[in-house]
């Protein structure tokens, strides 16, 4: 082989090996870009999602502070008033019951009344929900047995 063929043969090698790295750093560049922008775009939903997640914050506590209270009381007070209405129905239909029944009956009926309320209360007790007497479930006209 003569010397120029082996001189042409290692430039055509070299410019062979120089595109590659020419190739492998455009690659490179390319993925660190990628790479880059990948990650300004999850800071970016990053910084959007806590953004949302204030301003969710922030009508909350304004919603909490110009809430109509009237209007809550209003809501609570009614669904007392309903619930007394529905235990003084009951108390009524209860009382109408008992009064037809005779002396020693009554009695057993309301011991078991008495006895089914005190369950009850145990339990809304156990569940912390009720902390009081069980003389709530006694109508007045039957206070007196």
């Amino acid at each position: 082989m003569s010397q120029s063929a082996y001189h042409w043969e290692a430039r055509r090698k070299q410019r062979i090996i120089d595109r590659r790295q020419v190739a492998l750093a455009r690659l490179q560049e390319a993925q660190a870009q990628e790479e880059a922008r990948l990650a300004e775009l999850a800071a970016k939903e990053e910084r959007e999602r806590r953004e949302q997640e204030e301003a969710r914050r922030k009508e909350l506590e304004q919603h909490l502070r110009t809430r109509n209270k009237g209007d809550m009381k209003k809501s609570v007070h009614n669904r007392e008033r309903i619930k007394a209405q529905r235990l003084m129905q009951e108390h009524t239909w209860r009382d109408e019951r008992v009064g037809k029944m005779n002396k020693a009956k009554k009695n057993e009926v309301l011991q078991d009344v008495l006895r089914d309320h005190r369950a009850k209360e145990k339990l809304l007790r156990d569940h912390g929900v009720f902390n009081g007497p069980h003389t709530y479930a006694k109508s007045p006209k039957m206070a007196q047995y």
